[in-house]
C-alpha cells in the first residue's frame, strides 16, 4: 500500500520527550514500514529512519506586508499553507490512503476533493474550526477515528465515528514495580493556584502520607506564601524535566497517586502511575472513566478532602498487579497500533472493493 501520514506541524515525530500521542504515531509508522507499505511521511522535524520524509515548510509566506497580525493566526495560515503542498504533492503520487493526525481542520476541509480515502484522528475536543470541518466532510472516503471514549461521546453530535483506538502509552518505558515507600503519595500539576493541590496536601495529612510533588513552579508567590506551610521534611517537589530519572523513581516506589486537576495529559499520566503498578484516586473528570475501573482507581463524588483521603486509603487495597495488567491489556500503545493498523487494511481493501464495483457497473452500463 502507498501511505501518506500527515503529522501535527507543531509537534515533531519521535521526540524522546514528546507526548504519548506522537509516540504513538511512530510506532504505527514503524510497524506500517515493516510491514512492506511505501509511506510519506510529512512532519516539521526528520526523527525517524528508514522511511520517505517530507518536512512540512513554515517559512513560504512573506508576512512583511501583513499588519496586526498576532501569532495565533500566522501560526494557523503557516500550517495551513504548509498542509495544503502535502496534499499538492499527495494528489500528484496516486496513494492509496491518508493518515490525517493533525488538528488543523485545512486537510479534512480538502480530504473530500481527493481521490484518496482521508483517515483523520481526533484527539483534540471539537473546537470551533476543527468542528466546523467534519461536519462539512461527511462524505464516502472520509473516516475519522476517536482517541477515546471520552472524545467519541463528545464527537458523536459532531460526526459518524468510524472506530475509537486509545493511543495509549508505552508499557516497555514504564516498567511495573512491586516495591514500594510506605505512606508515599504522588501528585503531579503545575503548581499554581487552581490546580488542587492544597486539597492533595490536606488529604495527605489526614492519612499521614509523605507527599512528592512533581510538576513545573509557574507561580513561585503562590508556592512560598500558600504552599510552603503545608510543607514538612518529607515533602519533595521535583521538576518533570530537571529532575526527570528522580521523578521516575517516585512514580515506580509511590503507594498511590493522586490527582485533583484534568489537564490535556492528565489521562497519560494516570495511564503511567498505573503501568508502574500505581493505583490512583482523583477528583470527579468525566474524560478519566474508562481509565479507571473499579479495583484500579476510584474518583470521589464530589471534590472533597476528607473523600479523597478515603478514597486514597480505599484504592490501596487494589493489587498493583492487576492495575500494570490493566494497561497491558487495554492500553498498551504496541497493541493500539497494532489494532490501528488491521484498521487501515480493512478500510483499503473496502474502498478498493467499491471502485471495482464501480467500474463493473460502468462496463455493464456501456454494454451493448
Amino acid at each position: 500500500m502507498k501511505i501518506a501520514i500527515l503529522s501535527n506541524k507543531s509537534k515533531p515525530l519521535g521526540d524522546p520527550l514528546g507526548e504519548d500521542f506522537e509516540k504513538f504515531i511512530v510506532l504505527l509508522i514503524n510497524g506500517l514500514n515493516e510491514e512492506q507499505n511505501n509511506l510519506s511521511v510529512f512532519a516539521s522535524i526528520n526523527l525517524i529512519l528508514d522511511i520517505q520524509f517530507h518536512p512540512l515548510n513554515s517559512d513560504a509566506i512573506d508576512w512583511g506586508f501583513q499588519q496586526d497580525c498576532n501569532l495565533e493566526f500566522k501560526n494557523f495560515i503557516d500550517h495551513q499553507h504548509a498542509y495544503s503542498e502535502a496534499l499538492n504533492f499527495i494528489q500528484d503520487q496516486d496513494h492509496d490512503l491518508i493518515l490525517n493526525f493533525t488538528d488543523h481542520p485545512w486537510p479534512i476541509l480538502n480530504g473530500r476533493f481527493l481521490n484518496t480515502p482521508l483517515i483523520t484522528v481526533l484527539n483534540t475536543p471539537p473546537t470551533a474550526a476543527l468542528q466546523s470541518a467534519v461536519k462539512l466532510n461527511q462524505h464516502k472516503g472520509i473516516y475519522f477515528i476517536c482517541s477515546s471514549y471520552y472524545l467519541q461521546s463528545i464527537w458523536a453530535p459532531h460526526s459518524q465515528i468510524s472506530e475509537v483506538i486509545p493511543s495509549g502509552i508505552d508499557v516497555n518505558l514504564h516498567s511495573f514495580s512491586n516495591v514500594t515507600e510506605e505512606n508515599r503519595a504522588i501528585w503531579m500539576g503545575d503548581i499554581e493556584r487552581g490546580t488542587g493541590l492544597e486539597d492533595a496536601l490536606l488529604a495527605c495529612k489526614q492519612n499521614y502520607w509523605n507527599l512528592c510533588i512533581i510538576g513545573e513552579i509557574k507561580d513561585q508567590k503562590y508556592l512560598d506564601y500558600i504552599i510552603e506551610p503545608y510543607l514538612d521534611e518529607e515533602t519533595f517537589i521535583l521538576d518533570p524535566e530537571k529532575d526527570s530519572l528522580t521523578c521516575e523513581n517516585y512514580l515506580k516506589r509511590a503507594e498511590v497517586a493522586l490527582f485533583t486537576q484534568e489537564k490535556y495529559n492528565t489521562a497519560e499520566l494516570i495511564l503511567k502511575c498505573l503501568a508502574y503498578g500505581m493505583p490512583v484516586a482523583t477528583y470527579p473528570m468525566n474524560s478519566l472513566k474508562e481509565f479507571l475501573p473499579e479495583g484500579i482507581g476510584k474518583q470521589t463524588t464530589a471534590e472533597n478532602i476528607a473523600e479523597l483521603a478515603h478514597i486514597g486509603k480505599t484504592v490501596l487495597k487494589n493489587p498493583r498487579r492487576n492495575c500494570r495488567g490493566f494497561v497491558e491489556e487495554h492500553f498498551a500503545s504496541q497493541k493500539q497500533a497494532k489494532y490501528f493498523s488491521e484498521f487501515i487494511n480493512k478500510i483499503v481493501q473496502s474502498e478498493q472493493s467499491k471502485k471495482e464495483n464501480a467500474k463493473k457497473l460502468v462496463q455493464k452500463k456501456s454494454l451493448p
